[in-house]
């Protein structure tokens, strides 16, 4: 996406336009993988999308968008664009965002039983409760003080979707980056219960990787296993079973830069 002869001038994007054009991207790329049996890479979608939309001009805004994105890769959205566009996080962990938050308001619409767009905390903490069902009662009430911070609600009804608004430069609000934040945390923390189960193998199997998961997280299912050890080994998971053993830690980086997640509890319920 950044292959050109000669000088480039850098249009100097500024933040807003950087915001809109990824959420353009997304969106189109989005609806574009819906209806392909392969899904093309991120970095092959944006050359596309560029010259489709700028002609000529289209490596002009690649590097613009770029080094505008390296500006701002203080951003959290700004940020995870660039690490997807090279090649450092798998590109899953968009749509596992996007998934969560989906989730998340479906369930807190679900909740509203009168339908008036309100949530009492006591409301907003049981909602939270069903829709991440392994959070700690600290984690549930981190979220809920942090809703009634956001909208100024101490103690009264809460607007719950306004939880969701973003600014004009597109940053969410304290309620859904405490969500990722708590997401991450939860990632790295699972990864390390992994890590350790491993012990101290430089080297794992297939095999191997499968049973560590399953031991730490016995609720998972067959097809989200699967998924993670394709991930880890980069292997299609009809060839997995004749993949050579990979580094461990190269393994368990692969899954920290996916979307990966705790299925259910630590032990099975009885």
């Amino acid at each position: 996406y950044l292959r050109y002869d000669g000088q480039i001038r850098n249009l100097r994007l500024k933040k807003a336009d950087i915001v809109n054009t990824i959420k353009e991207v997304w969106k189109e790329k989005t609806t574009e993988d819906e209806q392909r049996e392969d899904r093309s890479s991120l970095a092959e979608f944006l050359r596309g999308f560029l010259e489709k939309q700028y002609g000529e001009r289209a490596a002009q805004w690649a590097y613009s968008l770029v080094e505008g994105c390296r500006q701002h890769r203080d951003d959290d959205f700004i940020s995870l664009f660039l690490s997807i566009l090279t090649g450092k996080v798998d590109e899953s962990v968009y749509h596992g965002q996007i998934r969560l938050l989906s989730h998340l308001l479906k369930e807190l619409i679900h909740s509203d039983a009168t339908e008036s767009g309100c949530l009492t905390p006591p409301e907003l903490s049981e909602a939270l409760r069903r829709a991440f069902p392994l959070k700690t009662e600290g984690q549930i009430e981190e979220l809920v003080q942090a809703a009634q911070a956001q909208l100024e609600a101490t103690g009264g009804s809460i607007a719950y979707q306004a939880l969701f608004n973003e600014d004009g430069e597109g940053k969410p609000g304290a309620f859904i980056k405490l969500v990722r934040n708590q997401a991450n945390a939860e990632k790295r923390k699972y990864l390390t219960e992994l890590r350790t189960q491993l012990c101290d193998k430089d080297k794992v199997e297939v095999a191997e990787l499968r049973t560590a998961i399953q031991s730490i997280d016995p609720s998972i299912d067959p097809q989200t296993l699967d998924g993670y050890l394709s991930l880890a080994f980069k292997t299609p998971t009809a060839q997995l079973e004749q993949t050579p053993p990979l580094d461990t830690d190269s393994v368990v980086q692969r899954l920290l830069a996916a979307d990966v997640r705790r299925v259910g509890p630590p032990q099975a319920q009885p």
